[in-house]
């Protein structure tokens, strides 16, 4: 058993030995209790060094006042009922009662146990705290950091209830599903986001209502703004305003026999052009005139890719044509400057696009595979 100096806190071989280091040896009940108590049994040499100078200087154990008291009370009734011989010999019985009062002092100091018993004791804040930064990594922390949360619950509803804004309270309702307060926040919070949908009930903007849907989930307004949002699609105003290729194609599936539905159609194939002209294509080929004269164009197009073809003309007229495999289809546009664009039931073929300025006169055109 490795001792530890009560003069100097070297290791020596035996608490009653003399030490090599600075020679001196226990010569009173407390410097024998001493050696024995700061042995390897109890603490680390790390340990062992710091305990040894905080006894041996004087200086407060930083243990809960009742115990520590105690203790003391064990050590001085021990000395009270030991008897001495020539004042330096201390009985066997007041040798251990004193050696065993010290070793709870220092067990004390070190088991963070009897300092979370202390903690909850008091239950207090300050007083889990402090044993946590104290054991940060000991088996009772988790409990301690939990008591802790649960303790300041009024706090943070205090400060949620004054702030009366909804983050606030959502982070109550957050950190205490099951609190005191809950219900109370959850209706709080449906409130205000409900009092939110009156600014935005009216609104005119798809991503305004969609915004107010992903700032408040909580609200029991999410059917009417749904609701809304399919008014503004169902709106062909409000469809012309957004001119986009989903807003079209939506509106014209809803109301097939819409007064304006032929114009929502030429508008869509404009779009569906200006699609295929914003991606990747194969060059158009070229119409070739067969005839030229007269107040129209007439077009052949002629589908050899091997997929079903479709061609759209967007210029002074916007129409499309839909070309079986292997098949060819007409169609008669006025005169003027297209764009033309076409694609396949295919991913791995090419759109094609181009433009083409048609006079009067008959015309042709052939497709053919295009591989992207």
């Amino acid at each position: 058993m490795i001792a530890i100096c009560h003069r100097c806190g070297a290791p020596k071989a035996a608490p009653i030995e003399r030490c090599s280091t600075c020679g001196s040896a226990p010569v009173n009940e407390e410097e024998l209790v001493l050696s024995f108590a700061l042995t390897d049994r109890l603490l680390s040499k790390s340990e062992l060094t710091r305990a040894s100078r905080l006894i041996k200087n004087g200086q407060r154990v930083d243990v809960p006042p009742e115990i520590r008291l105690a203790v003391l009370s064990a050590i001085a009734k021990a000395r009270a009922e030991g008897t001495t011989t020539r004042g330096k010999q201390v009985s066997s019985r007041a040798t251990w009662g004193i050696f065993l009062g010290l070793a709870a002092i220092l067990l004390l100091i070190f088991n963070p146990w009897p300092h979370y018993q202390w903690a909850s004791l008091l239950d207090t804040i300050p007083a889990y705290e402090g044993f946590v930064n104290r054991f940060p990594s000991s088996d009772y922390t988790y409990s301690a950091r939990q008591r802790i949360h649960v303790l300041r619950e009024p706090e943070v509803w205090a400060q949620a209830d004054a702030s009366d804004q909804i983050e606030a309270l959502r982070a109550y309702v957050r950190d205490y599903p099951g609190g005191q307060h809950a219900n109370e926040a959850k209706e709080r919070i449906t409130k205000i986001a409900d009092a939110q949908w009156e600014h935005v009930s009216s609104s005119r903007s798809e991503a305004e209502i969609r915004e107010f849907l992903s700032r408040y989930p909580e609200t029991t307004k999410a059917a009417a703004a749904e609701a809304r949002i399919q008014q503004l699609y169902d709106d062909l105003d409000w469809v012309r305003e957004q001119d986009s290729l989903d807003h079209y194609r939506r509106f014209a599936t809803r109301f097939p026999d819409h007064p304006e539905i032929e114009w929502i159609k030429k508008r869509i194939i404009d779009l569906e052009v200006r699609e295929i002209a914003a991606g990747e294509y194969a060059e158009m080929p070229r119409a070739e005139p067969l005839s030229l004269g007269g107040s129209s164009a007439y077009m052949e197009v002629e589908n050899q890719t091997g997929y079903e073809l479709t061609v759209r003309f967007s210029g002074p007229d916007s129409e499309k044509l839909i070309i079986p495999i292997g098949a060819t289809r007409s169609i008669t546009l006025p005169p003027g400057t297209y764009a033309v664009a076409a694609s396949v039931t295919a991913a791995n073929v090419r759109n094609y696009y181009g433009t083409n300025t048609l006079r009067g006169g008959r015309y042709t055109s052939k497709f053919y595979i295009g591989s992207r």
